[in-house]
């Protein structure tokens, strides 16, 4: 059963009724309360008793009063309840009544079951984590993944669309009218120059990705003479290290000779067997290779000719990425088969 009263400056209490008799500090002014006695049943035979004795201390206590308004607060109906106001904290009990109340062992007395503080809950809402917010997090991680998984893909070799291209083809004429030959309209010459004043002729252009390059060659062509006149050439790498047989025609001995050459400016360079083309321009030989630009890039294929005259021999590579080979092949093909002077 709770008590309830108040301070005379206004401020409310409530205690268990095991605290009556007690006394606390007010928490708003800091004067000392004391929490009313439970009220016994009186019989009608000492109501009048108890009346009177009621009114003579409201008397004596009004008198004091007017005499002292803090008199109250040492006064003789007080003198059994003497402490140091300053030394009790606010709320707090000033003395205890119980002195059947357990005592712990530190010596003081423990509170009975009805008087502890209830223990304040943990919010578990503010210790655990916003599962909505991890999971967007979550979803923006997988989605940024994607995305750099698909772009990846591409670009280092992922599937593509291998359908060929349906290109419309003009005629270019090389530098000095050393050879023509058709390509796509819409690819970019980056570079036509030389056939004359003893500079090699070179064409070199691009699109969508591929490269089409034919360059001369002075010194290719001199090889081309010697394998003629000797009917062999040492060839580096051969099998035997010594000249290749009667049947080795001027284009096949260049067309080896090259490959070093294509090895140096490439990694994991690789080649398959050579074929022979007869083109308007004369006789030819190809090979198809693959290859790396650097380390980090995606792997190439391509086309590597070879094709010679009485002044220059002539180094035709054409490439695209691996993944796309199938794409640009028949274009390259086109474009090669159509070279005549």
């Amino acid at each position: 059963m709770a008590i309830s009263f108040s301070c005379e400056c206004g401020q409310e209490f409530k205690v268990n009724d095991s605290h009556a008799g007690k006394r606390i500090k007010c928490q708003a002014c800091g004067n000392p309360v004391k929490i009313p006695a439970l009220k016994a049943k009186k019989s009608n035979s000492d109501s009048g008793a108890v009346a009177a004795v009621s009114k003579s201390a409201k008397k004596k206590r009004a008198a004091d009063e007017e005499e002292d308004p803090l008199v109250h607060s040492a006064s003789e109906y007080d003198s059994a309840y003497e402490f140091d106001v300053g030394n009790v904290p606010m709320g707090k009990l000033i003395e205890d009544d119980d002195p059947d109340a357990p005592v712990g062992k530190n010596g003081k007395k423990k509170a009975k079951k009805g008087d502890e503080k209830p223990k304040k809950k943990k919010k578990k809402d503010e210790d655990a984590p916003n599962l909505i917010l991890v999971a967007a997090f979550l979803i923006l991680g997988l989605c940024s993944l994607s995305v750099l998984g698909y772009f990846g893909y591409k670009k280092f070799g992922g599937a593509t669309d291998n359908t060929p291209l349906e290109k419309k083809f003009v005629v270019l004429k090389g530098p000095e009218n050393v050879w023509s030959f058709e390509h796509p309209d819409d690819w970019k010459i980056e570079q036509a120059s030389g056939g004359t004043g003893g500079k090699p002729p070179v064409v070199l252009m691009s699109g969508d990705g591929a490269i089409f390059r034919i360059k001369g060659s002075m010194g290719g062509s001199a090889v081309g003479s010697i394998a003629q006149a000797t009917g062999g050439i040492a060839i580096p790498g051969a099998d035997d290290g010594g000249a290749v047989g009667e049947d080795l025609s001027p284009e096949t001995a260049v067309h080896e000779f090259q490959q070093q050459y294509f090895k140096a400016d490439y990694s994991e360079f690789d080649e398959e067997p050579m074929q022979k083309l007869k083109l308007p321009y004369g006789e030819a030989r190809m090979s198809v290779f693959t290859a790396k630009e650097s380390f980090l890039s995606p792997k190439i294929k391509g086309y590597r000719v070879t094709f010679m005259d009485n002044n220059y021999q002539y180094n035709l590579r054409a490439y695209v990425p691996e993944a796309q080979w199938e794409k640009f092949e028949p274009i390259f093909k086109r474009m090669i088969m159509s070279i005549t002077r």
